[in-house]
């Protein structure tokens, strides 16, 4: 078994005993959160984003500030301009011109930070946010599939 279907395994056994954890372990005040574990699983591997979300936005960079910024706003975190640049596991420049596609498509919001008159703060849109949710819950269930069948065919 590969290394990356060994990684597949390993998420598919997570996601399923996240459906047995009580609702007082999770994350009260997320809709989803398990499919914030999914979001931080897909983050740490690479793969085929262009079957997840609409052409062209889920090239890496831009598809890791939109986990991201999922992930983040799980936990009641803010994320500045320069945390999404990080997280774009990208260029500075490159991670910029991402953020600025993923604001002109709606995905993302940026708002002045209250505490901090210099910096900004992203968030996820409404539509963002329900995009990010469908592309993982996709991957969720093709990942549930693999499990159930036993892994991958060869």
């Amino acid at each position: 078994m590969s290394v990356e279907s060994e990684e597949l395994h390993r998420i598919a056994r997570s996601i399923f005993q996240l459906a047995e954890r009580s609702e007082q372990d999770a994350h009260l005040f997320f809709k989803h959160p398990d499919l914030v574990d999914v979001a931080g699983a897909l983050y740490r591997l690479s793969g085929e984003r262009e079957r997840v979300l609409p052409p062209g936005l889920a090239r890496e960079a831009g598809w890791n500030i939109l986990l991201d910024l999922y992930i983040q706003e799980s936990k009641g975190k803010p994320v500045s301009i320069t945390s999404a640049c990080i997280a774009s596991k990208g260029s500075m420049t490159n991670a910029l011109r991402w953020i600025g596609l993923l604001q002109s498509q709606a995905l993302i919001l940026r708002e002045g930070d209250a505490s901090d008159k210099r910096r900004s703060l992203l968030r996820l849109s409404i539509r963002g946010k329900r995009e990010v949710e469908a592309a993982l819950r996709v991957v969720e269930e093709r990942l549930r599939n693999l499990y159930a069948s036993g892994g991958p065919q060869r």
